[in-house]
């Protein structure tokens, strides 16, 4: 069977019941959107902000617009819009 057989064996088009995701009230982001395995914040940074970061999940970070540095930890990295 072809891996797009495969795919469509294993395809669950039930709707899920979307759960209420836990945010800090400190935290600055605006949530775009949020389902089961995947969340959209935007976080409007204009001097130091800080984005909640843990181990638990992936995340990605990517600058839009203007430039900055991104620290973590001792590591520090330059980043600019596309």
């Amino acid at each position: 069977m072809p891996h797009s057989g495969k795919a469509l064996d294993v395809l669950n088009f039930n709707q899920y019941e979307q759960v209420a995701l836990e945010r800090n009230e400190d935290e600055e982001g605006k949530v775009l959107s949020n389902c089961k395995y995947f969340e959209s914040v935007v976080y409007e940074a204009n001097g130091e902000t800080k984005i909640p970061i843990d181990d638990s999940k992936f995340n990605s970070i990517v600058c839009i617009k203007g430039n900055g540095t991104m620290e973590l930890q001792d590591s520090k990295m330059e980043i600019v819009a596309w």
